[in-house]
């Protein structure tokens, strides 16, 4: 097997490598952005309350919160 060879192997295997890298990238700053719990960092119940009454929570992202809340507090 010559040097050629390998290279003609090895270059589309490392291309692939970056492709599902930055794929894997950016679905995962999309499924961050909409999933609210680890937007605000929300770990327990307590940090869920407090930044229910954070004022400068967007109305969506606090329907969320309140729907995730009264999942967990109630059911």
């Amino acid at each position: 097997m010559s040097i050629t060879n390998l290279l003609w192997f090895l270059v589309p295997v490392l291309v692939l490598q970056i492709v599902m890298f930055v794929v894997i990238r950016q679905r995962k700053k999309k499924m961050k952005k909409n999933d609210v719990l680890a937007k605000y960092g929300i770990s327990n119940r307590s940090d869920l309350f407090r930044m229910l009454q954070n004022p400068h929570l967007t109305d969506e992202d606090r329907n969320k919160l309140q729907n995730i809340y009264e999942s967990r507090v109630l059911g």
